[in-house]
């Protein structure tokens, strides 16, 4: 398994997309470090700071020195003494929108490791040029929502086949239609009903001509 380190200008990103930040960083390894910047005496780091306690994670104090925003320096260097120090960590996720972070990327990638940046959508093309890969959070906010509505789409398909006795596929979407009238399966990029239970739930479901079943 990849080891993964982060770091997040917490000054730069809000605490209330960590959650799915998180999520989607545990899907390329195990994560070994996660650091949060900012200036931790202002109040506006409250919500931040909790997201750190709750979640275990590591503060790291950036003071402002004649209102300068020291933390794409503190970052920058921890980067640099940590890829020397711990060569057995591969992959590294800086989450900023500053465009900045271009010179820590560089010789990181010389020493081939994997540099992938996460922040918002108005991030400057010359950061998301010099990474692996970029990773919008505004995606990521649909991606979670998304696998929300997979979960509650799934109570009704469940419910179907294990109480209702309903499996013909046709009468399954009229049950998510009762409680969900906007539904679309094309909304998640297939052109049929068919396509979108066997895209989402082939662990759990087999299918039999125009009926599926539990598995």
């Amino acid at each position: 398994m990849d080891c993964i380190a982060v770091y997040i200008d917490c000054e730069n990103i809000s605490y209330k997309d960590f959650d799915c930040i998180d999520h989607e960083i545990r899907n390329y390894g195990r994560r070994i470090v996660c650091n949060l910047y900012a200036d931790w005496k202002c109040k506006d780091m409250i919500r931040w700071n909790n997201v750190a306690t709750s979640n275990g994670l590591q503060t790291i104090q950036c003071d402002k020195i004649n209102g300068k925003n020291s933390v794409d320096l503190k970052i920058a260097v921890d980067i640099t003494c940590f890829s020397y120090e711990k060569s057995h960590v591969n992959i590294y996720f800086i989450v900023t929108t500053d465009s900045d972070y271009r010179q820590v990327i560089f010789p990181l990638r010389e020493k081939n490791k994997i540099v992938y940046g996460i922040g918002y959508d108005n991030v400057n093309k010359s950061l998301t040029s010099i990474c692996d890969k970029y990773i919008k959070i505004e995606n990521l906010r649909k991606n979670e929502t998304n696998k929300t509505d997979i979960d509650k789409y799934w109570c009704i398909i469940k419910n179907c086949l294990s109480d209702k006795g309903i499996r013909n596929i046709g009468r399954i979407k009229e049950q998510i239609l009762l409680q969900y009238p906007t539904f679309d399966e094309k909304e998640y990029n297939e052109r049929r009903f068919s396509q979108f239970l066997s895209k989402y739930y082939k662990k759990k479901i087999r299918f039999h001509n125009d009926n599926v079943e539990l598995i």
